[in-house]
């Protein structure tokens, strides 16, 4: 059979400068930088039906880009919050190999390393 799935059809009736849509690390991200006071503390509403659901920490960040990160965030006033911002990246590759290529579409005979 069908499973059927609940839908919530709450109406919210609310106005904000910016509304993110998803709520993973690049959206947290965004909605934290405009809302600080810094940024002229911009009314922003993040938007996601699984906005508790723990994310995994299945991403990564180049190294010498981390720091510009960091800055952005302080410049901003917005803490790190759960952590020592020195001790996010939790291991450092000196080699990194980065495949493109054997999804959406993509023969894996075209896959570029």
């Amino acid at each position: 059979g069908i499973a059927s799935a609940s839908v919530d059809t709450t109406i919210v009736d609310e106005v904000c400068d910016v509304l993110v849509l998803g709520s993973g690390p690049a959206a947290r991200a965004i909605a934290s930088l405009l809302s600080a006071p810094q940024q002229g503390s911009m009314k922003v509403i993040l938007a996601d039906q699984n906005v508790d659901k723990v994310w995994p920490a299945n991403y990564g960040v180049w190294q010498d880009e981390w720091q510009s990160v960091v800055d952005r965030f302080q410049a901003a006033g917005v803490p790190f919050v759960g952590g020592n911002v020195d001790n996010a990246i939790d291991r450092a590759w000196n080699v990194t190999d980065c495949y493109f290529g054997g999804s959406f579409d993509i023969p894996i005979e075209e896959q570029m390393r």
